[in-house]
Formats: C-alpha cells, sequence, structure tokens
C-alpha cells in the first residue's frame, strides 16, 4: 500500500464502523473525483458506494475486535486527512479497502466450508 494511504490502518475502529457511511462520502469526493473512479473503470458509483461502506463497516469491526492501538481517534482528523488525498489517491484508498475486504471474506468462505467438511484445514 503506498505510504499516503497508510493512515487507513491507524483509524479507530468505533470510528470505521459507526461513521462508515460518512467516510465513504469523503472518499467518493465531489463530482471530479466521481469521474476519477470512472476513469479507473468504476463505472457503477452506487455498487462501489454499496461496496465501499460494507469495506469499512467490517474493517472497523475487525480493528475494534483486535483491540489494536491506534493513532487516529477522531473522525474529523481521519476526513481531514482523505480530503486531503488526490482524487487518484482516493481511488487507490477505495481499491485497497475493497481488496482487504475481498480477501478477508474468501478467507472467512473456505474456513467455513473446510469446517463444514469435518477438515481442520485453515488459511488463518
Amino acid at each position: 500500500m503506498n505510504d499516503d494511504l497508510g493512515f487507513i490502518n491507524n483509524i479507530d475502529g468505533t470510528i470505521l464502523f459507526e461513521h462508515y457511511q460518512y467516510l465513504t462520502n469523503a472518499i467518493l469526493g465531489d463530482d471530479d473525483t466521481k469521474k476519477e473512479f470512472v476513469k479507473y473503470e468504476h463505472y457503477d458509483l452506487d455498487y462501489l458506494r454499496y461496496y465501499l461502506e460494507a469495506s469499512i463497516y467490517f474493517l472497523g469491526e475487525a480493528r475494534d475486535e483486535a483491540n489494536r492501538d491506534v493513532e487516529i481517534k477522531d473522525l474529523n482528523e481521519a476526513v481531514e486527512i482523505i480530503n486531503k488525498l488526490s482524487n487518484r489517491a482516493k481511488v487507490a484508498l477505495a481499491e485497497h479497502i475493497i481488496l482487504w475486504f475481498e480477501d478477508i471474506s474468501l478467507v472467512g468462505s473456505y474456513n467455513t466450508l473446510f469446517r463444514f467438511l469435518g477438515r481442520e484445514k485453515r488459511i488463518l
């Protein structure tokens, strides 16, 4: 992940899952930012919004359960950092968050399948 985007790993989980819609709006930004998403082949912005909201929510939930020590514990600070990002960086941030969500979902599905089959083989 780009060093400029590493801040997402330092946001308190409570902020992420309580304010996922607000954070999604900050990432999707204004019309210029939305054009940047389309430029990088994210044509269905409503679907992207839904998927990004879910990804941020579950990232916050996972982080809160892990009880990680983080630096950013204020919503306004998180939004300020997001607002300072370039439009391209916002696209990259959304893509990274969604990839994390897809990866964790795949791992969970794999582990559940093997548990269902009676095997104890786990990825994580």
